[in-house]
């Protein structure tokens, strides 16, 4: 095992149980505990879990401004799953009176991504609800998400097939988050993954706040045969915690005009689509 991934599964351990000692690491992964203490180190120093005597604890996002974190050594940003940290990401409550016209005219454009009879996964992001709360227009869609608010907008669309993935739920999201998600969704298959994020850009990929939220991410991601990025301009350049995706995994990133020359022509040297959405 490479070590970027051994450090983004310890990442996920501690994550998911809330600590974990380093004898205990030690013989869940093969190595020396030299070794172990060495990844914590480096994943403390990211801003992912603390260190303590004999082990590590999870850490919970800072209610502040975050200082920067370095990636761990030994792979890139988003293989890693870290990244620089940039302003708190605020609740989904908040994030939905946010930019509402360029969040609907996004959803509009990704819209034309959809057609009859696909399977598509939706997060959790407010930008793809704006998505779903379109999508009854469409035919035979078969529609996998952990988002229970996504969920609740497809009830009101009885002849589309809605799945929900069961996991832990994060209240101030209303979405199912852990392993029993992410088992889920590995083990499912979709023609497209409708994603947000909390920020993006060329160093760290997409991003979010939250380690659970990014691993469910990262599953929808990885099953599905393309995957495409919902993001308006004021995400690029603001990385937040964790890195789900770098941005080449996308096949297209649908964003608004305001987006900068600079980020359309990163993402297009990377084979990325970039559609451009009208408020109109």
């Amino acid at each position: 095992m490479l070590p970027e991934e051994r450090r983004r599964r310890i990442a996920q351990q501690v994550a998911e149980e809330g600590a974990a000692s380093v004898a205990e690491l030690s013989r869940l992964f093969g190595v020396a505990e030299e070794t172990i203490r060495r990844d914590l180190k480096a994943l403390e120093a990211a801003g992912v879990l603390r260190r303590t005597h004999g082990g590590a604890l999870r850490v919970a996002a800072p209610p502040g401004p975050y200082p920067p974190a370095a990636v761990p050594a030994g792979g890139s940003p988003a293989a890693a799953g870290t990244a620089v940290l940039a302003a708190p990401v605020a609740p989904f409550s908040e994030r939905l009176g946010q930019n509402p016209e360029l969040k609907a005219a996004i959803a509009r454009a990704a819209l034309e991504k959809v057609q009859d009879g696909d399977t598509i996964f939706l997060d959790s992001g407010s930008t793809v609800l704006e998505l779903a709360k379109l999508l009854a227009v469409r035919r035979e869609l078969v529609i996998v998400t952990h988002s229970l608010k996504v969920a609740a907008q497809l009830a009101e669309a009885p002849h589309l097939s809605v799945n929900v993935v069961g996991g832990t739920l994060r209240p101030q999201e209303l979405a199912l988050v852990g392993p029993e998600a992410r088992r889920a969704l590995e083990r499912m298959r979709a023609a497209k993954a409708f994603m947000a994020c909390a920020g993006f850009d060329p160093a760290h990929g997409a991003t979010v706040s939250d380690v659970l939220e990014a691993d469910v991410k990262r599953a929808m991601v990885e099953s599905a045969a393309e995957a495409i990025l919902l993001a308006d301009h004021t995400k690029w350049g603001r990385p937040s915690l964790v890195a789900y995706a770098e941005l080449d995994r996308f096949a297209a990133v649908v964003s608004d005009a305001a987006l900068p020359g600079e980020a359309r022509a990163e993402l297009e040297a990377r084979g990325v689509e970039v559609l451009l959405a009208s408020e109109a």
